[in-house]
């Protein structure tokens, strides 16, 4: 409902971000939260967990934006080998 507020700032955001290859640090902020390895072990071993980082959609956003740009790049200056995943 809100795109045409956010949209603008977004822009500014991003497009400063990639010219000056600089991230805010409050993107580089994750949630790191425990997630159980499998549902049959000990809950209390410290070890029966992973930690899951979770980042801001914002940051999620960017990297997106910068992958997609990159994968066009690499594409159009054909340095991705036919294999290359």
């Amino acid at each position: 409902m809100c795109v045409d507020l956010f949209a603008p700032f977004l822009v500014e955001l991003y497009n400063r971000s990639l010219s000056t290859g600089a991230v805010p640090a409050a993107s580089k902020a994750a949630y790191v939260m425990p997630l159980l390895k499998k549902a049959d072990i000990d809950l209390d071993d410290v070890k029966s967990y992973r930690p899951i980082s979770n980042l801001s959609v914002l940051s999620k956003l960017l990297e997106q934006f910068v992958t997609r740009q990159l994968l066009e790049h690499l594409n159009v200056a054909r340095l991705l080998l036919d294999l290359q995943s």
